[in-house]
């Protein structure tokens, strides 16, 4: 296989990868307990970011690629999300110092 590399871009949309229990959906002890919410705050920032341009959303999530979804309708951002996946349990990569340099981390704390 041959690739020109010419006709890559020189910048790939940003993506944004959004945890499910605990970040997106909060509970009021541990997950499962009692009735959750969604966490306002930062859908209204995700909003924002992806207003921006250039950005897509995916939400993960432990308890597989349903639960994400069951997440997406019950906080009402179908709109907003480009897809649900399982949350990645392996990253194989050839130079994993990218993901400490390049990959924001946000916590839900930040988000209250």
């Amino acid at each position: 296989m041959k690739i020109d590399w010419k006709e890559m871009p020189e910048k790939d949309i940003e993506t944004i990868y959004l945890d499910v229990d605990g970040t997106l959906i909060q509970w009021p002890g541990c997950v499962g307990d009692g009735e959750p919410w969604a966490n306002r705050t930062l859908i209204a920032r995700l909003r924002a970011w992806l207003d921006e341009g250039d950005r897509r959303l995916f939400v993960w999530s432990y308890g597989g690629v349903a639960h994400a979804r069951k997440a997406v309708e019950f906080c009402g951002i179908a709109d907003i999300v480009s897809g649900c996946m399982g949350k990645p349990t392996v990253i194989i990569d050839d130079d994993l110092t990218w993901f400490d340099r390049r990959v924001a981390r946000h916590y839900p704390v930040m988000f209250p």
